[in-house]
C-alpha cells in the first residue's frame, strides 16, 4: 500500500493524526511528506499504525504510552504506564537548576527524588557534567526505576557516577552522601484528591499512575516526609529545588521556620518552583 492510500483511507477519520504516526513509522519529516505520497509502506508498518491509532483515537490512549516514547527537549525518553509522561512545565523546574548551577562554582552530588523516566536529571547532567561528581535516582516503584535505567543505558552508557536507588523518598541514601554539596530536585505528587478529580483530563485519570500527582489532604504529606529524612541526615550543605503550589509554600513556611524557601520560577494555575535551604 503506498502513504496516499493510507492517508486517503475512510477508515481513518482523524487525518492528522494518521499524517503523524506516517512520519514516525515512515521516519519522514512532515514537510517531506507531500513529496513520499507513492513511497510504499511495508504491511509491518501498517500493522503498527493502525493499532497505534486505534489506541489513541478510541481507547483515548495518551500518544506516548502507545507509542512507548515521548520527546522532550530535543531527546526521546522511554515511558510507559509505570512513569507520568513529562510535561513541558518540567522546563521551568529544569532551568531554575540550571541557572543556580551557571554562578556555582562547587562540584555537587545531584539527588532527584522520585526520578520517574528521569527527563529532569538527564537534562541537568547533560549541561553540567563538569560540575555534577554523581547523580543519584531513587523511585519507590522498581518498575519506574527500571524504565529510569533504560533511559539512563540509551543515553548515557556504562557511566558510573551514575545511581539508581529504590528508596522510600530519601530513607535508603546513605548519610555520607550529605556530607557533600547536594542539590535535591523533587516533583512530589502534590495535588489533593478534589482538585486531580476535577481538573485532571480523563486519558491522565484513566492510563497515568495517580500515585504520582495527588497526595491526599493538603497535599504535602510527602514533602513532610522528606523533610523530616533530610533533617535526620543532617545535611552539611544541601538546596532542594521543588514544585509545589504557591498556597501550599506558605503552609509549609509556617510549619517549617528553620528552612528558608525562595520562589523562582512561577506558571500556571499558582503551581512553582520553589528553592528551600535548609
Amino acid at each position: 500500500m503506498k502513504i496516499y492510500d493510507l492517508l486517503s483511507s475512510d477508515s481513518y477519520e482523524d487525518k492528522k493524526l494518521i499524517e503523524k504516526l506516517i512520519c514516525i513509522f515512515e521516519n519522514l519529516e512532515k514537510k517531506d511528506l507531500p513529496n513520499s505520497f507513492e513511497n510504499i509502506i511495508s504491511a509491518e508498518n501498517i500493522k503498527k499504525i493502525d493499532k497505534v491509532y486505534n489506541e489513541i483515537f478510541y481507547d483515548k490512549k495518551p500518544i506516548e504510552y502507545a507509542l512507548w516514547f515521548v520527546e522532550f527537549d530535543w531527546r526521546k525518553y522511554i515511558v510507559n504506564e509505570n512513569t507520568i509522561i513529562p510535561r513541558q512545565e518540567t522546563n521551568f523546574m529544569i532551568k531554575a537548576v540550571k541557572d543556580y548551577l551557571e554562578i556555582e562554582n562547587d562540584r555537587i552530588i545531584l539527588l532527584d527524588i522520585w526520578a520517574g523516566c528521569w527527563v529532569l536529571a538527564l537534562a541537568v547532567f547533560e549541561d553540567f557534567q563538569e560540575k555534577i561528581e554523581k547523580v543519584i535516582l531513587t523511585d519507590i516503584s522498581q518498575d519506574a526505576l527500571d524504565v529510569a535505567k533504560l533511559n539512563t543505558e540509551k543515553n548515557f552508557k556504562n557511566d558510573k557516577n551514575i545511581e539508581l536507588i529504590e528508596s522510600d523518598l530519601i530513607k535508603n541514601i546513605s548519610k555520607s552522601v550529605f556530607n557533600e554539596k547536594v542539590i535535591l530536585v523533587a516533583n512530589l505528587p502534590y495535588i489533593p484528591n478534589k482538585v486531580f478529580e476535577e481538573n485532571a483530563e480523563e486519558n491522565t485519570k484513566k492510563y497515568e499512575p495517580s500515585l504520582a500527582f495527588l497526595w491526599w489532604e493538603d497535599g504535602l504529606k510527602l514533602y513532610r516526609e522528606m523533610f523530616a529524612q533530610l533533617i535526620d541526615m543532617n545535611p552539611k550543605n544541601t538546596i532542594m529545588f521543588l514544585e509545589m503550589m504557591e498556597e501550599q509554600i506558605e503552609i509549609l513556611k509556617q510549619e517549617y521556620k528553620s528552612l528558608k524557601f525562595e520562589i523562582v520560577e512561577q506558571f500556571n494555575f499558582g503551581i512553582r518552583i520553589v528553592k528551600v535551604y535548609l
